[in-house]
């Protein structure tokens, strides 16, 4: 019983939700019977031990002391509490939100011919829509809903020469195409990441289309078309600066889930634009990495993920961004999580400081680091170490390191996943510096282009800075 549909869906409600439950319950409206009472105030009680007992026979014998087991009596009052439990959650959804309700009410005043309260209901609707702060996909749908309640209506009341045809056609246009082109974003990405192909003829009509009826001044629109054409032309910049201010200047238009999409859809295309040799994308790609952050949609439970923290840092110290990466690294490193805070902070500072060429200040942070039982801050130490024993001619404690680097990466590349040829392919571009010939100037050349076209290597820029 611990794993079925009845309790994994009790385990996602809160407190406030399960009281709420019992109201709902307990009303006839929705439950005629005890039986599924007496079973949520057992399961309600378990689910708050640390050992519930849940299995069937026991949850029976307390719910009918006086009765032997029965399975197909105990499926039964599990049916009969889950029903309502799915009632509850759906009702739970439509309350969330006060346009959904009062679309839901026009919907049944209209059904029901009462066309005072319709029209009282309808204005109130409108009222909320414009009073909504947001102007995202959702509320461009609710526009469309709202338009075709009003033509039922008058079609129902016999005013078929004066409909509001035009209107509804309209919302439904921009309704449509929005979501559309939201949909045809997110396929792209997924086609990019998996190779699978999808059509996109519609599409291709529907950008058509918003040019000609001139729809690019909603923002709902305008930052879907662009995200498209940022992702199907690569190479022209336009698109994706396009979709960056569209993002920074109108954020506020859209759900935080919603929001989160398109930061991280265009954070991949500046990336790939930055993979592909753009080198000038990376102020824009900052920019975008900070307004998120900013905006709280790259935040998850207001915590910046330590992994985003580190690219940010990285990638800022590629392009010799010092002051601004010494500023983001003191100023955002109160945002990670609270278990890794420290370690995470030191170990960016180790990373400023290498690339600065102060390797006295790097080591004493990286020492600190070294030891971490976090396995990519561990490994993500030595990477910068070899390069700090690299340019301070240490060989001795480069060998040893290289060694110790070769023992973590065969212990641990089940854990490392596909990151694991990344770490494999810097070391052995370490070892081949390590061997070269400073005075042969063909192999360095070799090893030059062997790198360069070597994919994915971390801090690939230093290897490229040593060699030429």
């Amino acid at each position: 019983m611990t794993d079925s549909k009845l309790i994994l869906t009790l385990k996602t409600l809160n407190k406030e939700e399960l009281k709420a439950f019992r109201h709902f319950l307990c009303c006839k409206l929705f439950n005629k019977r005890e039986s599924p009472i007496l079973l949520f105030d057992y399961l309600k009680k378990e689910l708050k031990a640390s050992k519930p007992k849940l299995s069937k026979e026991i949850v029976f014998e307390r719910l009918f002391p006086t009765k032997p087991y029965k399975e197909k009596e105990m499926r039964e009052v599990m049916a009969y509490l889950s029903m309502p439990l799915h009632h509850f959650i759906a009702y739970q959804k439509l309350m969330e939100s006060k346009e959904e309700e009062t679309i839901a009410m026009c919907q049944a005043l209209r059904k029901r011919k009462l066309f005072k309260q319709f029209e009282h209901t309808l204005k109130k609707a409108s009222t909320l829509q414009q009073e909504s702060t947001l102007r995202d996909s959702e509320y461009y749908y609710r526009n469309y809903r709202l338009e075709q309640e009003r033509y039922y209506a008058s079609t129902q009341k016999s005013r078929a020469d004066v409909t509001n045809l035009k209107e509804v056609t309209q919302s439904l246009d921009i309704s449509y195409f929005t979501n559309r082109l939201r949909q045809s974003c997110y396929m792209l990405s997924h086609q990019n990441t998996y190779n699978i192909d999808y059509d996109f003829d519609m599409v291709e009509q529907i950008i058509q289309e918003v040019k000609n009826k001139n729809l690019l001044h909603i923002p709902a629109i305008s930052i879907y078309y662009y995200c498209y054409l940022a992702q199907v032309y690569p190479d022209q910049d336009a698109h994706f600066k396009a979709l960056k201010q569209l993002l920074i200047t109108h954020a506020e238009l859209f759900t935080t889930s919603e929001m989160k999409d398109i930061y991280l859809l265009a954070i991949n295309i500046a990336i790939k634009r930055y993979n592909r040799g753009y080198r000038d994308i990376v102020p824009d790609l900052l920019e975008l990495y900070q307004s998120g952050i900013d905006q709280g949609v790259l935040l998850t439970n207001k915590v910046l993920s330590r992994f985003t923290y580190n690219n940010i840092v990285t990638l800022a110290l590629t392009q010799k961004r010092f002051e601004w990466s010494k500023s983001f690294i003191n100023n955002y490193a109160s945002l990670l999580e609270a278990a890794y805070q420290e370690i995470t902070y030191q170990y960016n500072l180790g990373k400023y400081y290498c690339e600065k060429k102060e390797f006295d200040l790097a080591l004493k942070y990286l020492y600190l680091t070294a030891s971490s039982d976090d396995v990519y801050i561990n490994i993500d130490t030595k990477i910068l170490l070899a390069r700090v024993y690299y340019e301070q001619h240490d060989i001795d404690a480069q060998i040893a390191l290289v060694d110790s680097f070769k023992k973590v990466l065969n212990r641990k590349k089940k854990i490392l996943g596909y990151h694991h040829i990344s770490y494999k392919n810097f070391l052995s571009c370490v070892s081949k510096l390590m061997a070269l010939n400073p005075y042969d100037r063909s192999a360095q050349a070799d090893l030059l282009i062997e790198i360069k076209n070597k994919q994915p290597i971390p801090f690939k820029h230093w290897f490229i800075e040593q060699l030429s």
